[in-house]
């Protein structure tokens, strides 16, 4: 089952993205704050919104075989010369 973030609006639990899961299921549910770091400007942001971002980066890798392709990008998209 898939880890989820929720607020509590004082009656509900509300999760904070949208989540599928079976209806009519009965779910066990743990509630503990999460971990949140602050920004330099002062605001927050989600650990596990970036833990979900990496793992969607990782799922979603592709190896071309071309050892250049980041620093050659150009050259393989608009056929422009290769740079030194």
């Amino acid at each position: 089952m898939p880890k989820l973030t929720a607020h509590f609006d004082g009656k509900n639990l509300c999760p904070d993205k949208p989540i599928y899961l079976p209806q009519g299921v009965k779910l066990q549910v743990t509630a503990e704050p999460c971990e949140q770091s602050a920004k330099a400007d002062g605001t927050h942001h989600d650990s596990q919104a970036w833990e979900d971002f990496f793992d969607l980066v990782d799922r979603c890798q592709v190896q071309t075989g071309i050892p250049d392709l980041a620093h050659q990008h150009e050259h393989y998209l608009y056929g422009v010369p290769k740079q030194p």
